[in-house]
């Protein structure tokens, strides 16, 4: 877990850009729930694989059962992906109407000296390595 993950919420953030910013709800709600798939997808590949080693029986695995692995976690991430859109447009959930927003999100003065904080280092960092091919260390 990173500094970002620990102190900022994710769907709080991306509420924010979406009624202050005027971000499109279809992208913001198209990411939070891209966040909730993201340890989906990883638990429904340890059970495939786990199924998989328990269908050979032990035995070594063929480089076409290696690369046929992702397959059934496609199949799977897409039938989730098709309920979760069903459930959208079931709830009303288009482009077309005019949203309301359970919780406010407004903008306030940390926010503001957040983004120059982090863009003063994007700066420094871009003048300071600008022309030093080796700045980073790599």
């Amino acid at each position: 877990m990173n500094l970002y993950d620990h102190y900022i919420d994710p769907n709080s953030m991306l509420m924010s850009l979406m009624q202050n910013l005027r971000l499109n709800p279809g992208l913001t709600y198209g990411v939070m729930v891209a966040f909730r798939f993201f340890p989906m997808m990883e638990n429904d590949m340890k059970m495939i694989k786990y199924a998989r080693d328990i269908r050979l029986g032990g035995r070594k695995k063929t480089f076409k059962e290696k690369i046929s692995l992702p397959i059934p976690l496609l199949a799977t991430n897409i039938r989730r992906a098709e309920r979760v859109a069903i459930a959208m447009e079931g709830r009303g959930f288009d482009r077309f109407n005019k949203r309301t927003y359970y919780k406010k999100m407004s903008l306030k003065s940390n926010d503001f000296i957040y983004l120059m904080a982090i863009s003063i280092i994007f700066i420094l960092m871009y003048f300071y390595g600008h022309g030093n091919e080796n700045w980073l260390g790599y």
